[in-house]
């Protein structure tokens, strides 16, 4: 399992990804399984408050808990992508 922040200036979402240890032709094969859009603005409306994101983001997080087995939990990175603007904050 994987969870991607598709952080941008104006919203926010949130997909989960699930694949196989086993490989097909010897590459990977990843499956979106869900997508969370973040309620309220982009991050970008957070600079000044970061803290205020965290409330944002906990209906999509608790979605992505509930959904990845929690034995799992431990080894599921998150990464977060941004928009070349986004990355200047």
């Amino acid at each position: 399992y994987g969870i991607v922040l598709d952080a941008g200036s104006s919203h926010t979402s949130l997909y989960i990804f699930s694949w196989a240890s086993e490989k097909e032709n010897d590459t990977g094969i990843v499956q979106q399984i869900e997508e969370c859009k973040v309620s309220g603005a982009g991050i970008a409306a957070y600079y000044r408050r970061p803290n205020d994101i965290t409330i944002r983001l906990t209906q999509c997080m608790e979605k992505a808990r509930k959904m990845i087995p929690m034995s799992k939990h431990q080894e599921t990175p998150v990464y977060m992508g941004a928009s070349a603007g986004m990355q200047l904050l």
